[in-house]
Order: structure tokens, then sequence, then C-alpha cells
């Protein structure tokens, strides 16, 4: 299933701390037409002392790890910094996504100084450790989205990382309200000194309808601009609604990655974490799910693998009555889809197991 000959990728997750309130966010739910955060948020965090004995018991190398955060802003963790700085000790490299909108222009210096000791970075920029800022317009039209983030202290602290030796991306997620502004945010990623600008796109759309939050209201519309990606995920709803069934192109398995949640539970694929409507398609999915004790804290990494819910997760492609609806909808070889590996702009990067999955592809 997974390539052990290989350094395997973690998609990590270290707190589940966010300060914003991004309407297509899994933290967050629209009830009632109102914009709610989820109960259990905000309360768990990891310290560098059990980020090391997680990381250890991995027991395997580990070529990169992603602090994406699926339901976190990772930057809001106490010891982000020094744990950045063992990784790196440890010959790993970093991809960082964050809203950019936390810590100081000192802290922001400093974490750039940490990822400039990556010494990939001057053979290899592209597969060096790099940080997405994710910024989703320009001015106003960034708080459309990314509800109480700052534009002007975003900008400020990416040129902090930048000025310390990081490498920093612009990273922005196309909506209606901000394609007008992406060939003007492209040329201001490349004055202020990132090494790169990307453009992408959400397949989420349970938040396409007016919401309100703290009293002012909110409406995401759907891009216009690029109406192939429209069709495509148009495609991939009646896909997922009707009978058809096709065969699975696992891209977990191709990257080589694995996700760590914050109370360090080992999962096969970050798209299938934690979902209780999973849990009810399939019996081995809720077990793997209710029970807690298959953590990097508890138990090490190839012990955790023995568990039969990746097993039967590798059967369940080639049967449809065993397929989750989530390896059905993400990695279907002719319908599945994802939110930036098509119709993204930006240099093509290759991943560290040697495939190419996972890359910005030019538009």
């Amino acid at each position: 299933m997974f390539d052990f000959n290989k350094p395997l990728w973690m998609n990590w997750e270290l707190n589940n701390i966010c300060n914003l309130m991004c309407p297509q966010c899994r933290r967050n739910e629209i009830r009632d037409g109102e914009l709610v955060k989820k109960d259990g948020m905000d309360n768990r965090d990891n310290s560098l002392e059990t980020f090391k004995k997680v990381y250890k018991n991995i027991g395997h190398p580990v070529g990169l790890i992603r602090f994406q955060g699926q339901l976190s802003e990772n930057v809001a963790s106490k010891d982000f910094l020094p744990i950045c700085d063992f990784i790196i000790s440890q010959g790993t490299t970093i991809g960082l996504s964050t809203h950019g909108s936390l810590r100081s222009k000192d802290w922001w210096y400093r974490l750039g100084e940490v990822f400039a000791k990556d010494n990939s970075f001057v053979s290899n920029p592209s597969s060096s450790s790099h940080v997405f800022f994710c910024i989703d317009g320009m001015g106003p039209e960034l708080g459309l989205y990314r509800i109480g983030a700052n534009y002007d202290k975003i900008i400020e602290n990416a040129q902090a990382f930048i000025k310390g030796g990081g490498n920093a991306i612009w990273r922005m997620i196309i909506f209606k309200h901000n394609q007008y502004q992406i060939e003007e945010a492209e040329k201001e990623a490349t004055r202020l000194g990132f090494s790169d600008f990307v453009t992408c796109h959400t397949d989420r759309r349970s938040a396409w309808q007016p919401f309100t939050y703290k009293g002012k209201e909110y409406n995401l519309e759907i891009q216009d601009r690029f109406p192939e990606w429209n069709k495509k995920v148009t495609k991939n709803d009646e896909f997922r609604q009707g009978n058809t069934f096709e065969p699975i192109a696992c891209k977990a398995v191709d990257e080589n990655q694995f996700y760590i949640n914050c109370y360090n539970k080992v999962w096969a694929c970050y798209y299938l974490p934690d979902y209780d409507d999973l849990a009810e398609e399939q019996d081995w999915y809720r077990e793997y799910h209710e029970d807690d004790s298959n953590n990097l804290e508890e138990k090490t990494f190839d012990e955790i693998l023995e568990n039969k819910f990746y097993e039967a997760l590798q059967m369940s492609w080639d049967v449809e009555s065993k397929c989750l609806s989530m390896c059905k909808r993400k990695c279907s070889v002719f319908s599945g889809i994802t939110r930036q590996f098509e119709f993204a702009s930006g240099r093509v990067v290759k991943n560290l197991s040697g495939g190419s999955i996972q890359k910005y592809f030019d538009a």
C-alpha cells in the first residue's frame, strides 16, 4: 500500500486552534443562516516535548511534514518555532500553509531564519521548506472569505518571513469577489519577494449560500472566470449521486503520505480523518474512528499500521459496497476531484516520493 523504502510524508495537525471564521472550513458550519464554530474546537495543542516523542515513534525516515491546517492554524501552537527548528535539524522539510494573521513581525522573521536552515533551498528551492501564505484577495476582499483576517498584517508578516530568509509562496483561492484581482495580486507577490504565486479553486459548495456572522451579511459566489473547473465540480457532484463506480487511485498512497491529527492519531489519508458520517458507512471505519489508542503517544507507527483498518481500506477500493464515499469523491480515476491538484497556476513541484501528485499545474 505505502512504500517504506522511500521517505514518508506526514500531514500534521499540531492543534485545533484558529482565530478566523472561514465559512468553508471544517471547523465551522452554517446553522439557520448564521456562521458558527463547531463544538470541541480551540482546546488542544502539542508541546515540543510531545512532538519529539511522537516523531521518534514514527520510526521511519520522514521527508516532508506538511502543516496544512485542516482544523487549525498551526502557527497558533505555543511551541511552533522550536518544533520547526527540531524538524529541520532532523533533515525533514516543512511545508506550512497559514493565513498569516497571527504572531508579530519579529516572530515571523525568526521563523524565516529557521526555515533558511533547510540547506536544500540553495540546490532546489522548489523542494525546500516553504510557507504558503493563503491570501485570498487584496484589501477588503480578503475578509469576505478569511473572516477576521487583516491584509496589512499578513503582508507585514510575510515580508518579515522573507527578510529572515524564508521561502514564501502566495496562494489565492479564487471566488467571484476576488477573481478580478488575480493579475494584480501576482504582480504584488513578485514585488514583495514571494518565490511564487499560486491560484487554486474549491469544490466545497456547502457554503455557497448567504449567511451572517456577528450581524454582518455575507454571500460567497462561485467564480466564473474558469468555467472548466465549475464543469468538473458539477460532474463530480453528479457522479457522487449516481450509481457509477470507478477504480480508485489513492492520492495519499501516491504521495506516500499519512495524516496525524492534533491528538496524534494516525490516519491513512488527509481526506478521511474523524468523520462521523463515514463511521455510519462501514464498520471497519467506525471501529478505528472510535479507538483513540491508535495514536503515536501510546503506540509506534508500525504497531498502529497492524490495525485491520488499513487492509480493509485498501480492499474497499475494489468493491463498490465497501468503498467510502470520500474515496469515491476524491480519488476516483476519472471523476475524482480535489481543491488544488488541477486548474491551478504555478511552478510544478515534484514530491519527495518521486510522484507528481500535489503539484501546481500551469494553467
